[in-house]
């Protein structure tokens, strides 16, 4: 328990940037399922629309300090070498 008031607010911060932050992680996780999911069924023209979106969300995710921005730039690049992959 915190005692005084500034570290209660940092504490109710910290809980909402927690659970913010695990939304994002979550929300990449499922585009990706999503991503490999339509490649392995061969629909390429959902997997570059998931792609899109998963490019979108990796690069709001390293700007907002939730993934280093490395991480951001290697799950893009990850993603485009799957699109280019898919048949």
């Amino acid at each position: 328990m915190p005692n005084k008031r500034a570290a209660s607010k940092a504490l109710r911060q910290t809980k909402k940037n927690t659970a913010k932050n695990a939304r994002m992680k979550t929300h990449i996780k499922k585009l990706s399922q999503q991503l490999n999911a339509a490649v392995k069924a061969g629909k390429k023209d959902d997997a570059v629309k998931i792609a899109r979106t998963l490019q979108q969300a990796a690069a709001k995710a390293g700007k907002l300090h939730v993934f280093h921005k490395n991480k951001a730039s290697r799950t893009i690049s990850a993603v485009q070498k799957t699109i280019n992959s898919a048949k």
